[in-house]
This record gives structure tokens, C-alpha cells and sequence, in this order.
């Protein structure tokens, strides 16, 4: 019996790249006795896929959002109107000025 995944527990006569099970045939009693046959893990290829795309999309999100973040503090602490220096009008006008 081969299976897509790791088996953990097994009754079988030997196992072949944890993923193959082999039973002798000449021994079916020794199957039908037992209480265990195999016991392995799956991995459900769509949900971890799933998964996986769903925290890249969370943790891309965050990188964006923290360099939003960034540029939105720069804009603000290099254009704030606290850092406006008015210039001081000159009181000295030309004569074509007045009139």
C-alpha cells in the first residue's frame, strides 16, 4: 500500500521510504488479527496552499502599510506648516510700485 504522505504506526512487514507499507501475503491472518494497520499523515495540498498565500498576502500587507507609514511621517515632519519660515516683506517699494 503507498500512500501520499509519512507513515507514523504500521502492523505491516516493512516500509519503503516511509511512504510504502508491504504486507507478505502468506501471512493474512496476522492482518485480520491486528488491531492497527496503519496509521499515517496527510497533507492536504489546497489548504496549505491556501494558507501559505494568505499569510504572504498578510505580510506583504504589513511591509506596505509600514512604508506608507514611513513616507506619510517624512511628508509630514519635511512639509509641516511648523517648518514654514515667512519671509519678512522689504518696506523699501520703487516709486513705480505706488503708483
Amino acid at each position: 500500500m503507498k500512500l501520499p504522505g509519512v507513515i507514523r504506526d504500521h502492523s505491516a512487514d516493512r516500509i519503503v521510504d516511509s511512504q510504502e507499507a508491504v504486507w507478505e501475503l502468506n501471512r493474512l491472518d496476522h492482518i485480520i488479527n491486528e488491531e492497527l494497520l496503519l496509521k499515517a499523515t496527510f497533507f492536504d495540498g489546497l489548504l496549505l496552499s491556501i494558507t501559505l498565500v494568505g499569510l504572504a498576502v498578510i505580510i506583504i500587507g504589513l511591509f506596505f502599510l509600514r512604508s506608507i507609514n514611513r513616507v506619510h511621517k517624512l511628508i509630514e515632519t519635511e512639509y509641516s506648516l511648523e517648518n514654514i519660515e515667512l519671509e519678512e516683506a522689504d518696506n523699501s517699494t520703487t516709486g513705480t510700485e505706488e503708483q
